[in-house]
């Protein structure tokens, strides 16, 4: 009969003495010092090509830096950022930001305690199931979906708190009372619901604990509780003072009541509600996305995933669905005690089955954990979203002409690498109307410090904001009707506008008056019988380091419509006939689009297209496809020429706009 396994891996030696590492171990830290330096490389990628396209990493790096210079207040938030969330940590970062004063260094934390988490956890793991099996689950822990999209996606200080967890229960587990205070002190610094993780630690503890209770269980409730409630209680609501909602976060539980008193009601005396809301397939679909890549094994230790029941049903019971979401960082707090409740439930099949039965488990683990993983794939492609190298050389160029000392409105992608300038506004603010994450409507008096706008006109958010007309309207009001900017630089669909006063300037649209004293005559080509452009000519050039081709449209609105109509530009090499689109363009851009033209209106807009630097030179014909708003060709295209000859373009043909010699 062959000898039971224990339980557990002895980590002492014969004289009481801490084992030396083994071979494994340091496989181990050399994983997670791999992992560090692979996400450090990735995510500086992303940065650097402009793949941060969401407003919540400017945010969080603009406080950190703002508080390392003496403000709490955020002007991409349009609050202070004690307002938000009791982020007390920003404070125990802001000396390290001034020895490196860098927008990644917040992200560069959070890959910090990933990997650091990923070895603490390898350490509780080996005595479990030994060394190999805790390989195996680390490996299994680094490539965890829910992880990868907490790293990949911008940045929260939520997710600087992996490293704390997996220390709190480590010294749960070892009774290093000291470094479980320490983690808890952390944990109360990064966020108020980790509050709540600390409180139920300690009911953990007075659950599974049958000596010292009183320091295990109850202290950690008690002061759990009093941070909790001086944080969401009074501190924050303090800092909301006369704001719409001063306890802003209790509206993500609007369905349970939109007062504290209703919201503890319903949690404690209407079972019925809270499970009408907890059982959604949204719902269903997060915990089997959490706990499918383990074969659910971690549901069979549910005495450990006690200690995040808070932060459960904070995502489930929420109404907004990015919280029961992998695709986000919010389960990243869930992921080391879903792993540590698998490490449990594991120790204990160790100990019931034999080595090979064990093994054949823990393969079957690690497959399915890797095919899930790789379902991810195109997903977690999509969070990069990186710029090509053209282009984030084009964004970085415009971005160093704007002076260190003067304000500016940005579209997303450009907020994070602007964090020092004080006066930084997300053009959210002009398109949806709202200040930040205020709550409050924008007024346009902050523009008063404002000298600059970066556009990048082919911005998603930009793009799903028009799509709403009063966004819209306020988009067309600012940039035509509120304070008159003029071109600095241009490529293609990235601008940088100054604010001026002389007049003088290069707008990128302009209306013109409604009998323009000289078109320029050359074909009128009518598109949908609604929309004609009367001229196109040699535009006027910016300064710029890159060939550029600049062009300006003179266009007429005949009739309205309700088309944001486009066109793509392109160059023909006129010897071997190789065409090449070099980009393609939202008639009017944002700023003014067809479907916001009147009736006999005339509109001038200039285009600087950039050309590239491998064309060859020779002679080249420039040509216009037209679009509709859904990219697809317009069918209806008449061409009247200067002896007003009419004669239609067939569908996917190109009008020649002018002939072009590149030396």
């Amino acid at each position: 009969m062959k000898k039971p396994l224990p339980a557990r891996i002895p980590t002492e030696d014969k004289a009481g003495k801490a084992r030396p590492f083994s071979k494994r171990d340091l496989l181990a830290a050399g994983i997670c010092i791999s992992v560090l330096g692979l996400w450090i490389v990735l995510l500086t990628y992303k940065f650097y090509f402009f793949g941060y396209y969401d407003w919540d990493f400017a945010m969080y790096a603009q406080t950190l830096h703002n508080v390392a210079n003496g403000s709490l207040e955020s002007s991409v938030m349009g609050i202070s950022f004690l307002a938000n969330h009791a982020e007390y940590i920003v404070f125990l970062l802001a000396p390290l930001y001034k020895l490196f004063p860098h927008p990644m260094l917040p992200v560069y934390m959070k890959v910090l305690s990933l990997a650091a988490g990923g070895f603490i956890f390898y350490r509780i793991a080996r005595k479990e199931i030994g060394e190999t099996a805790a390989l195996v689950l680390l490996c299994i822990y680094f490539i965890y979906p829910a992880n990868i999209f907490g790293m990949v996606y911008e940045f929260h200080y939520e997710t600087l708190n992996i490293a704390f967890l997996f220390l709190l229960f480590w010294a749960m587990k070892e009774e290093k009372y000291k470094i479980y205070c320490l983690s808890a002190f952390i944990l109360f610094l990064i966020k108020e619901n980790m509050d709540l993780i600390v409180i139920f630690s300690g009911v953990y503890s007075l659950i599974m604990r049958k000596t010292d209770r009183l320091k295990w269980g109850v202290v950690p409730i008690a002061a759990g509780a009093a941070v909790f409630f001086f944080s969401v209680c009074f501190f924050i609501p303090s800092m909301r003072t006369g704001m719409e909602l001063p306890y802003q976060q209790i509206e993500l539980f609007r369905s349970l009541g939109d007062t504290p008193k209703a919201l503890v009601a319903n949690l404690l005396f209407n079972p019925v509600k809270v499970m009408e809301v907890l059982w959604t397939p949204a719902n269903i679909r997060y915990l089997k996305e959490l706990f499918h890549p383990l074969l659910f094994t971690s549901m069979f230790s549910p005495h450990i995933l006690l200690i995040v029941f808070p932060t459960f049903m904070q995502h489930l019971l929420a109404y907004v669905w990015t919280t029961k979401s992998i695709y986000y960082h919010y389960a990243i707090t869930l992921a080391p005690f879903i792993f540590l409740a698998s490490v449990n439930t594991l120790g204990l099949l160790k100990s019931r089955f034999s080595k090979s039965t064990f093994s054949i488990i823990l393969l079957c683990i690690f497959a399915v954990s890797v095919t899930l993983s790789l379902k991810y794939s195109k997903m977690y492609a999509r969070r990069f979203a990186a710029e090509n190298v053209q282009k984030a050389t084009v964004n970085w160029d415009l971005i160093r002409q704007i002076p260190s000392d003067s304000g500016i409105v940005t579209t997303l992608r450009f907020l994070a690498p602007l964090i020092s300038h004080q006066h930084l506004y997300p053009f959210k603010n002009i398109s949806e109307g709202y200040q930040g994450i205020s709550g409050r409507p924008t007024s346009f008096s902050f523009l008063s410090n404002v000298d600059y706008v970066l556009m990048d006109f082919e911005d998603g958010w930009l793009t799903d904001d028009i799509n709403e007309p009063a966004n819209q309207q306020r988009v067309t009001d600012f940039f035509l009707h509120q304070t008159p900017w003029e071109v600095v630089s241009a490529v293609n669909e990235v601008i940088l506008f100054r604010k001026t006063t002389g007049g003088e300037g290069i707008p990128a649209v302009t209306k013109l008056p409604e009998r323009p004293s000289a078109v320029p005559r050359g074909p009128q080509v009518s598109v949908d019988a609604s929309v004609v452009l009367c001229s196109v000519q040699k535009g006027k050039s910016v300064p710029s380091r890159f060939r550029l081709l600049p062009i300006t449209m003179i266009w007429k609105s005949e009739n309205p419509v309700s088309q944001k109509y486009q066109i793509s530009i392109y160059i023909k090499n006129n010897i071997d006939g190789k065409l090449t689109e070099l980009m393609q363009h939202q008639i009017g851009y944002a700023i003014y689009p067809t479907d916001m033209w009147r009736k006999e209106e005339f509109i001038m807009e200039n285009i600087w297209v950039h050309l590239p630097n491998n064309l060859p030179p020779g002679q080249y014909s420039v040509s216009l496809l037209f679009r509709d708003s859904k990219s697809a060709p317009v069918k209806r295209i008449k061409v009247v020429n200067r002896l007003d000859k009419t004669s239609d373009l067939e569908e996917n043909e190109l009008l020649k706009i002018s002939e072009l010699t590149i030396p």
